[in-house]
């Protein structure tokens, strides 16, 4: 049941392709293992970064949700410096309903919206709240080195 819903999500992500992400098998022919490139929007303070995602799918999924880890290092409150990232649809709120386009979606939409109050990088958060203009700065600056 996991694999026959797992490649039916991928299908139709590269049928439909989405403007800000896509996805690839790491292998072939492993259709629990995907990287996904995200591309930062023209309105988050990631614009024009390519960032590669590991995407992990367990056998027991949708009951269990993917594991999704930045390969790219990105400057960001939600994301820690080896790629973790977490926000409740992949954690605490996480439903077999969601999709993988969903999931990414979502971490696209944190790239324009960082949610300094729930940090995962407290010292990026106070950054982001006290001195925006550094924050701006110091992840254009990753893109610039990390994301091209």
């Amino acid at each position: 049941m996991a694999l026959k819903r797992i490649k039916r999500e991928f299908e139709e992500i590269e049928k439909n392709q989405p403007p800000n992400y896509s996805v690839s098998l790491f292998n072939n022919e492993d259709f629990y293992q995907w990287k996904a490139i995200i591309v930062g929007s023209e309105e988050s303070f990631y614009k024009g970064g390519r960032f590669v995602l590991q995407i992990n799918i367990s056998k027991k999924y949708p009951f269990k949700p993917p594991k999704i880890r930045f390969l790219t290092e990105i400057y960001h409150p939600n994301i820690k410096s080896f790629g973790q990232l977490y926000f409740n649809e992949i954690t605490d709120q996480w439903s077999p309903a969601l999709e993988i386009s969903k999931i990414l979606a979502i971490i696209c939409q944190l790239l324009s919206n960082p949610d300094p109050d729930s940090p995962l990088v407290p010292e990026i958060a106070k950054i982001y709240k006290s001195n925006n203009q550094l924050f701006i700065q110091t992840a254009q600056k990753c893109v610039r080195k990390y994301a091209n």
